[in-house]
């Protein structure tokens, strides 16, 4: 259920191929409903990626799908990470 497994981080890679060969882009969308720490910019330090926060799992599930659409990707892969 949902609200048992709310999912709070998406991870995702954008590969383009270009003439000087595959470029490659990482990112990280947060959820910010469970996020203890309030202070978005030590997140930022903490990743090399960009970071982009959201306010709940919602707006979460929406963005990405936003960004998928915009880019339009041949594959994609997922998969669920239990801890």
């Amino acid at each position: 259920a949902l609200d048992k497994d709310e999912i709070v981080l998406v991870f995702y890679t954008v590969a383009r191929e270009t003439p000087d060969g595959w470029q490659t882009q990482s990112f990280v969308l947060v959820s910010t409903s469970h996020l203890r720490a309030k202070k978005n910019d030590v997140l930022r330090k903490s990743f090399r990626h960009e970071i982009d926060f959201v306010s709940n799992e919602f707006e979460l599930i929406e963005e990405f799908a936003r960004r998928i659409e915009k880019d339009d990707p041949d594959i994609l892969v997922c998969y669920d990470m239990k801890l």
